[in-house]
């Protein structure tokens, strides 16, 4: 009779074989150490071309609904953006700078 090979056994001896051959990984540590380094490097380099400028209201209100009046065919969204500035805008007197305003738009 033959006798049987145990191909696990077979597996595991040739895993081993290689592991020994093969060069043993960075520890983790310096993995981490050296993707924070990266990842910090990256953010670095590109902060200067980002430039952060804030908006007053009535600057981003003005950039909102010149944007928006370029447009031909607004969506309902957009009609409610425009109506939401002009509250903004003219709290005391909202109901009626909306009715000048689409008056004067049509």
């Amino acid at each position: 009779m033959s006798k049987k090979k145990n191909t696990l056994k077979d597996l595991d001896e040739f895993l081993k074989q290689q592991a020994a051959v093969l060069v043993p990984p960075a520890p983790l540590a310096e993995t981490v150490q050296s993707v924070r380094e990266s990842v910090k490097h990256t953010a670095t380099a590109s902060s200067p071309a980002v430039e952060s400028h804030a908006f007053s209201k009535e600057e981003l209100c003005t950039m909102l609904l010149t944007s928006l009046e370029k447009q031909q065919n607004l969506t309902s969204e957009d009609t409610m953006i425009i109506n939401t500035i002009l509250y903004v805008r003219n709290q005391p007197n909202w109901k009626e700078a909306v009715r000048t305003y689409w008056s004067n738009r049509k």
